[in-house]
């Protein structure tokens, strides 16, 4: 299938499995707009792995560091360009 190896299939399926059953297990948790806004109720395993996540988002740091050499310090204005359409990608 496309040229990938039974083995990569399984971990891409694995992967997706994992990702769908954080979701899943996520909106189990959340029943109303408060426990939205205030994970409280996630513990730290999830605050640790949400913060991982938004830490590491990996166009920010090379996006922002590249129009920060080019512009200067209005570079860092460069995170917000794509803000509008953050629900749509």
């Amino acid at each position: 299938m496309f040229g990938l190896h039974v083995a990569d299939i399984c971990v891409l399926v694995l992967y997706l499995l994992a990702m769908a059953g954080i979701g899943f297990w996520t909106a189990s948790k959340i029943k109303k707009s408060h426990d939205f806004f205030m994970p409280r109720q996630f513990g730290k395993a999830m605050m640790v792995m949400f913060g991982f996540g938004a830490g590491t988002h990996s166009d920010q740091a090379v996006g922002v560091a590249s129009k920060s050499f080019s512009s200067g310090l209005s570079g860092i204005w460069y995170q917000w360009l794509w803000l509008p359409c953050t629900p749509f990608y």
